[in-house]
């Protein structure tokens, strides 16, 4: 049963998500962007530089306040 609530930060901007476990594409439109040309990473902390490459299709098992940075790239996930 998903919990209600869970928030993570994508580019410093707080999103609301109804389940902790969702893809890399899914983050992306949940966050408001397109699934084409972007790269997500995982980071340790708000202030991590590099963090850890996300793909499209990896499930992500996200926790409460979990930080992501989404760039300009060249992953597709459409």
């Amino acid at each position: 049963m998903a919990r209600h609530g869970i928030h993570v930060f994508v580019n410093s901007r707080k999103v609301e998500l109804d389940s902790r476990e969702l893809t890399g594409a899914e983050l992306l439109q949940r966050a408001g962007f397109e699934t084409q040309h972007w790269d997500i990473y995982r980071l340790e902390n708000p202030s991590d530089l590099k963090g850890s490459r996300v793909t499209c299709e990896e499930t992500l098992q996200v926790r409460d306040g979990d930080f992501f940075r989404v760039v300009q790239g060249h992953a597709s996930c459409g």
